[in-house]
């Protein structure tokens, strides 16, 4: 499985007619927030720039995931892609600063504490293609080190669920990689590419080690954890 794009043939580059698609669709959508009155093509603008970030977002999915399969839908006007494989879902769109936004939450984050050096090094790796940050929805967190914010947002999650709160884990925080508005297209579906690649990697790692502890206990007779669990035990 690539992690990094490098092996993505010509094919999957993006192709310049595509590109002049996503700038029009992105400005087309500006202009519709920059507008104090609606227009009857409002939502044919929306849908061009709702079609324009999921063929680039398909692309970059197929590059971190050749073999899995994509599923395409929207959390109000942020558009994501939700992999068939994994359940784990990516959006691209823009802040409220109006840089490019990447988002990527880590579907099985119980399993964290489970995890090698080899999904902290992915980890580390994402911002060399863009900035880099985690928003926690349990944990407030003032600390700069990502890696310590997703500890204090595990702990913060654990002890939900030492409470009685059994989606503690579900109201898990995002991994967000943001990039200038002036980002040029081009290099922007590059890094993105690249980030996406690592992010993918990220759930497959947690999503692989429940798979694998949940076949060794069936192999030991036990019965299956419950989804919710806070706590994962080897």
């Amino acid at each position: 499985m690539p992690i990094d794009g490098s092996a993505a043939k010509a094919s999957e580059q993006l192709p310049d007619m595509v590109a002049e698609r996503w700038l029009d669709a992105i400005i087309g959508w500006h202009r519709v927030m920059e507008r104090d009155s609606e227009s009857p093509d409002d939502v044919d603008i929306l849908q061009a720039y709702l079609h324009s970030f999921w063929d680039i977002l398909n692309r970059m999915g197929k590059a971190a995931a050749p073999h899995d399969e994509w599923d395409a839908a929207t959390y109000g006007d942020s558009p994501f892609i939700q992999s068939k494989k994994l359940g784990a879902r990516f959006s691209l769109g823009f802040d409220l600063a109006g840089r490019f936004r990447m988002t990527s939450g880590l579907l099985k984050a119980n399993y964290l504490r489970r995890m090698t050096d080899d999904f902290w090094r992915h980890l580390l790796e994402i911002p060399q293609f863009g900035d880099l940050s985690f928003e926690g929805n349990l944990s407030s967190s003032k600390l700069k080190c990502i890696i310590w914010k997703l500890r204090d947002e595990y702990n913060a999650a654990e002890n939900a669920g030492e409470q009685g709160n059994r989606n503690a884990f579900i109201d898990f925080g995002s991994l967000v990689v943001t990039w200038a508005p002036t980002t040029p297209l081009i290099d922007l579906f590059d890094r993105g590419r690249s980030a996406l690649c690592r992010l993918y990697r990220l759930n497959y790692l947690l999503y692989r080690d429940k798979y694998l502890l949940q076949k060794r206990r069936e192999s030991r007779g036990e019965q299956p954890a419950s989804h919710a669990d806070a706590r994962v035990k080897g």
